[in-house]
């Protein structure tokens, strides 16, 4: 039961994730939502890798203050742009807090008991200790993988030309 509970708790988190990250990544009015200030990373045509905050964007241009100093860069030279959303520490740190949270609730409404003489198998403290340390570990594994970056851009895909 309690495993059960758990795998439905984990699956139901990482499919939520997966749903929540779906969009329409070709469409540059996402970057015209970014706000000022958000850490941006932008991968040009020669394949260079650009980080700063976010300054401005307009239908043909982004902004953004690298090492203090202001670049633009044109549409037609941007790949892909994505957005930071934490370090792998954070997220694992945060999984670690709602697993074990989780676990504690579930373990501590679930019953330990032998069904055929109704003595508890183990000391009900026993099961929330274990159920919360694993749960933590579970938690903080699903946290270290998610992404801690979001593409907001990215340009089609163009058929290769065979020459």
């Amino acid at each position: 039961m309690l495993t059960r509970t758990l795998t439905t708790l984990i699956l139901t988190a990482v499919l939520a994730g997966a749903a929540a990250g779906t969009r329409n990544e070709n469409d540059w009015s996402n970057v015209q939502r970014i706000a000022r200030g958000t850490h941006v990373e932008i991968i040009d045509t020669r394949m260079k890798h650009i980080s700063g905050a976010f300054i401005s964007s307009s239908a043909n241009e982004i902004t953004l203050l690298e090492h203090h100093n202001p670049r633009t860069i044109s549409r037609p030279d941007v790949v892909r742009i994505s957005v930071g959303g934490g370090s792998r520490r954070k997220h694992a740190l945060v999984g670690l807090a709602l697993g074990a949270a989780a676990a504690a609730a579930v373990s501590a409404a679930a019953k330990s008991q032998d069904k055929t003489t109704g003595n508890d198998v183990l000391p009900k403290g026993a099961v929330v200790v274990g159920a919360t340390a694993g749960g933590a570990a579970v938690g903080a594994l699903v946290g270290t993988t998610l992404r801690s970056s979001h593409t907001v851009y990215r340009i089609e895909s163009r058929p290769q030309v065979s020459r």
